[in-house]
C-alpha cells in the first residue's frame, strides 16, 4: 500500500514537470510567400533571446536586432537603438523634404508575433493577427476578369 502512494505521488511530481516544459522557438522564419510580390521578411531567433529581423523586397531592404521574449503564446520583439547616418539625407534635405521624423518611426517593424507549430504569425502594434496578405500573381484572380493581386495566407515557416 505505501508502495502505491509513493508511486502516485512520484507520477503526480512528474506530471508536474512534464507539463512545465519551456517552448524552444529558436531558429530561423522566413515568410511562406512573397507579401505584393517581392517583400520577404526573415526573423533569426537565437537561443540566448537575442534576434535578428530583415525585410528585403525590389529595392529596400531593412534590418534590425535586438531581444525577444514570450508569454504564453506571444512573442515580443525589443528592438536595439541605431543611430542612422543622415549625412547622405542633405539632398532631400534641400528640396525642403523632411526625412527625420521618418527615421525616428519605430512602428515600421513588427513588435508581437503569435507562436504556432513551426509558425509565426505577425501582428502590429494593435496585436491583431495578420491572416493574410495580398499577393500578386501572373494569372486573374478569376479566369478571364479580376485583378493581378489577391489575399492569401501568411505566415513565417521555420527553415532551420
Amino acid at each position: 500500500m505505501e508502495t502505491t502512494k509513493r508511486l502516485f505521488v512520484l507520477l503526480i511530481v512528474f506530471g508536474f514537470f512534464s507539463c512545465s516544459s519551456k517552448r524552444n522557438v529558436a531558429g530561423t522564419y522566413r515568410s511562406n510567400l512573397a507579401d505584393l510580390g517581392f517583400y520577404i521578411t526573415t526573423v533569426k531567433l537565437k537561443t540566448d533571446n537575442s534576434f535578428e529581423y530583415s525585410f528585403r523586397g525590389d529595392l529596400i531592404s531593412n534590418k534590425a536586432t535586438g531581444h525577444y521574449r514570450v508569454n504564453k503564446r506571444k512573442l515580443y520583439l525589443v528592438y536595439d537603438f541605431t543611430p542612422v547616418d543622415t549625412s547622405v539625407l542633405s539632398s532631400y534635405k534641400k528640396l525642403g523634404i523632411n526625412v527625420t521624423d521618418s527615421l525616428k518611426n519605430e512602428n515600421s517593424y513588427p513588435h508581437v508575433f503569435y507562436l504556432g507549430k513551426n509558425k509565426l504569425f505577425m501582428s502590429w502594434q494593435d496585436e491583431k493577427i495578420i491572416r493574410q496578405v495580398k499577393v500578386y500573381h501572373k494569372r486573374k484572380k478569376y479566369l478571364l476578369f479580376g485583378s493581378h493581386y489577391y489575399k492569401k495566407k501568411y505566415y513565417l515557416k521555420k527553415i532551420e
